[in-house]
């Protein structure tokens, strides 16, 4: 997961292939579906959606079997941001809306910010702007009380809400900080929207 972040998507590729092999011997369910997850990021780069739902199924099924909480989670929350990516903005809040109650339920606060911030994300592209504000400020102060350099999402889907009601120097602000934040970590899923956003205001 780590270097698909930071865009390394072979090392990402051979990791995720080890990973299902030694996942596989074990029989183990968490093992399986944070095998299947990472598998799903590896589809996700390659853009075969097919597989990368396929994974995500999978990795659902193990995780549930398995009681595990966190590895739900996750997973709903990749699936919800993939929605998001396919223009599914009821589907993917309806997905969020999930992983926020299970990650308060258990106490998640990173994961809770990141539903959050894509659950902003969906609200915006359906023309919520004031539910998509509160979702982005809450994952952005969950972010800020953990130290998180994610605060960068947060920050840049801050930006986008900012602009499109033509606030230009709040999403310059949001744009700036979250693009800054995101070259700190390396976080090029983070860096480029900030970037894009930021480039479209300043055009």
């Amino acid at each position: 997961t780590a270097h698909w972040l930071r865009g390394d998507a072979d090392r990402c590729r051979d990791l995720a292939a080890d990973a299902m092999a030694r996942a596989r011997r074990s029989g183990d369910d968490r093992a399986l579906a944070a095998a299947h997850t990472v598998l799903a990021l590896v589809a996700a780069h390659d853009g075969d959606r097919l597989a990368n739902d396929t994974h995500y199924l999978r990795a659902l099924d193990h995780a549930e079997r398995a009681g595990d909480v966190l590895q739900i989670i996750r997973i709903r929350l990749n699936r919800g941001s993939r929605l998001n990516e396919e223009g599914f903005h009821d589907e993917a809040i309806a997905e969020l809306d999930l992983a926020i109650g299970l990650a308060d339920l258990g106490g998640y606060g990173s994961f809770k910010a990141i539903a959050l911030c894509n659950r902003g994300e969906a609200r915006g592209a359906l023309g919520h702007i004031d539910e998509a504000l509160d979702d982005v400020q809450g994952s952005k102060a969950i972010f800020q009380r953990l130290g998180s350099l994610l605060v960068s999402y947060p920050l840049g889907q801050a930006g986008d809400l900012h602009a499109a009601r033509g606030q230009t120097a709040l999403a310059y602000a949001a744009f700036t900080e979250a693009v800054d934040v995101a070259r700190r970590s390396g976080d090029l899923q983070g860096l480029v929207p900030a970037l894009g956003g930021l480039a479209r205001l300043v055009a």
